[in-house]
């Protein structure tokens, strides 16, 4: 299982980048990736955080599919200082080549590292470095090994450390079997340049898994390896991307890891950092943590003129000494205003969207745009919820929208193959052209539908509008291809659920959940608090991005069961979230959707 808790290890500065990495240096790292873009983040930042030594990083790296590729663009977009390489299907011919790039530059070290490793301390030892110029008899500096290793994870059997008592050196050749008489390891090995770029060409190797094991049957003459006391390195053995040799592995796959990194989380290492671990390898339950580093690949300016909050007419204002009171004749107690929510209370006159709201109270307070957007979304749900804001008169303005003219994007995870036959065949009888979209599957499974459509949303490039639909969305009789829809919607459902968002934000189980929803017009019901999206047409980008924001602060939430769905719902009390009169589909094994919302 993978857990989701909050905040990204700090990304260095570009200070302290340019002080370690250095065209000169005499160190260069190659690292060989595949189809582990969310992995190879995480080496690559605690890398730039823990190795210190002046170095070159070159990465070769093979993607199986285009989301794996999408992730690779992700990772080279934030590492423009690292040389990359990309295996177009010929790997040894790939491989010689970046050797060969590599023993004609000026480094005189070179260190293989896979990308299921990350630095977990920080690596200053240029002594180590000036060893394997003045000693031939030392093979190679480990950076994996340390007198901590005791247990050998690979071959699931104790390994003895070598004698320390005169530095940390040893004969491989006579020591415990395991980690300490395997010499020629990639899993961050110092090695001299020049002889690594004679000896690997003369191995005979095809693909990536088999050049540590040919390593292995040719080891180097070196009798000696050293290391420091604890190890540097730690490599997460956490799943296999090669199906050549049966390596023990974790059960977090690199599809899930992808999955959640393209949806816009990242790996948090910083649970594994300065600990000190029996093995080299280790199985560890992962943290993903939302990143900062990115927004929605693509916005545009919405051409909604959006809701316009109103204040109801018989709204009382009090004051009792400590600020003003709103409420409404024969309601509830009322609503205590601090200064902000006065100050939005006062612009919600019916002339201003909930956009022109935050941006005026921008204007008065710089640097604080996301703050108040916050601040003004959940005041103007507390307004909504305590019944302060009239119901505005429906927009008359209307655009036509066109389901077989739109995107489509179909959520549908790898295995459920009947799943996907069916809205192929559904939605090529009605005309709709769709991309597919490979869900996420992750324990427990409303984890993997949030991380789904959250993927789902960053990838799409789309303009709005666009529709997205899970692979259990069944259209019935009723179905229809265009819709004049009001101008002012944020989103418009397809379908309903019966069960509806406590407020405010809670959720019990057991209990009967109603959807709280008022007419719009003659066409449209209005939800507020609904938990459904098997079938989403998005119309405003704007709302696009804060169904990402909400997405992500749901999913950290770990109190929230299905917080894909309670995201969403938060949100409509302050969006035009519309639904037909009659909506036009269901989930096939859900009868919470099967027909229209009931009169409260």
């Amino acid at each position: 299982m993978t857990n989701f808790p909050p905040t990204l290890l700090p990304i260095p500065t570009e200070p302290r980048r340019r002080t370690y990495v250095d065209d000169e240096a005499e160190l260069d790292l190659l690292i060989l990736s595949k189809d582990r873009a969310c992995q190879l983040d995480g080496l690559l930042r605690s890398m730039r955080a823990f190795l210190t030594v002046p170095h070159r990083t070159h990465v070769l790296y093979t993607s199986s599919n285009l989301a794996f590729e999408r992730g690779y663009d992700l990772v080279r977009q934030w590492n423009p200082d690292v040389q990359w390489s990309e295996d177009a299907g010929a790997f040894r011919e790939s491989y010689l080549d970046l050797y060969a790039r590599i023993a004609a530059g000026p480094g005189r070290y070179l260190m293989p590292v896979m990308d299921d490793m990350i630095f977990i301390r920080e690596f200053t030892a240029q002594p180590l470095l000036d060893l394997l110029d003045r000693d031939e008899d030392v093979l190679a500096i480990s950076l994996r090994l340390g007198e901590n290793v005791t247990y050998c994870y690979t071959r699931n059997a104790k390994t003895q450390p070598p004698d320390f008592s005169n530095g940390y050196r040893w004969e491989w050749k006579t020591a415990s079997p395991g980690y300490w008489n395997y010499p020629m390891s990639v899993d961050a090995n110092i090695y001299r340049t020049a002889e690594m770029a004679a000896y690997v060409p003369k191995l005979p190797f095809g693909k990536a898994e088999v050049i540590e094991a040919k390593m292995a049957q040719r080891p180097l003459p070196r009798p000696h390896m050293v290391c420091e006391r604890t190890p540097t390195v730690l490599n997460l053995a956490i799943n296999r991307v090669q199906h050549t040799f049966k390596n023990r592995h974790g059960g977090i796959t690199a599809e899930t890891l992808n999955g959640a990194f393209l949806s816009g989380f990242a790996m948090d290492v910083r649970p594994l950092l300065g600990r000190t671990y029996d093995s080299c390898h280790v199985e560890v339950e992962l943290s993903m943590v939302p990143d900062g580093r990115r927004d929605r690949p693509s916005t545009s300016a919405s051409t909604s003129p959006g809701w316009r909050p109103t204040r109801r007419a018989d709204a009382i204002e009090e004051s009792d000494g400590d600020g003003t009171i709103v409420k409404i004749p024969g309601g509830r107690p009322g609503v205590s205003l601090n200064p902000s929510a006065e100050m939005i209370w006062l612009l919600c006159d019916g002339s201003r969207t909930r956009e022109e709201i935050q941006a005026e109270l921008a204007a008065h307070f710089e640097g604080q745009e996301t703050q108040i957007r916050h601040d003004v979304r959940a005041t103007l749900e507390s307004f909504r919820t305590q019944g302060l804001l009239g119901q505005a008169p429906a927009s008359t303005e209307t655009r036509r929208i066109d389901l077989r003219d739109i995107p489509c994007f179909v959520i549908n995870c790898k295995g459920d193959s009947d799943k996907r036959k069916f809205m192929e065949r559904q939605l090529g009888e009605l005309q709709i052209p769709f991309e597919l979209i490979r869900g996420i599957e992750a324990a427990p499974s409303w984890i993997g539908v949030a991380l789904s459509h959250l993927k789902t949303l960053r990838l799409t490039r789309a303009d709005t509008p666009f529709m997205i639909l899970e692979d259990d969305c069944l259209f019935n009789d009723s179905f229809k291809a265009e819709w004049d829809v009001p101008i002012e919607a944020d989103a418009l459902y397809l379908g309903t659920s019966m069960f509806g968002l406590e407020t405010p934000g809670r959720f019990s189980w057991g209990k009967q959940r109603t959807v709280r929803w008022e007419p719009y017009d003659r066409h449209y019901l209005r939800v507020y608090n609904m938990l459904a999206r098997h079938a989403v047409v998005y119309l405003s980008p704007e709302y696009c991005d804060e169904v990402i924001e909400s997405q992500i602060t749901a999913l950290t939430n770990h109190s929230l069961p299905y917080p894909g769905d309670i995201g969403c719902a938060m949100l409509q009390a302050s969006s035009v979230v519309l639904t037909p009169n009659e909506p036009i589909c269901r989930q096939t094994d859900r009868d919470s959707t099967a027909g229209s919302l009931r009169e409260l």
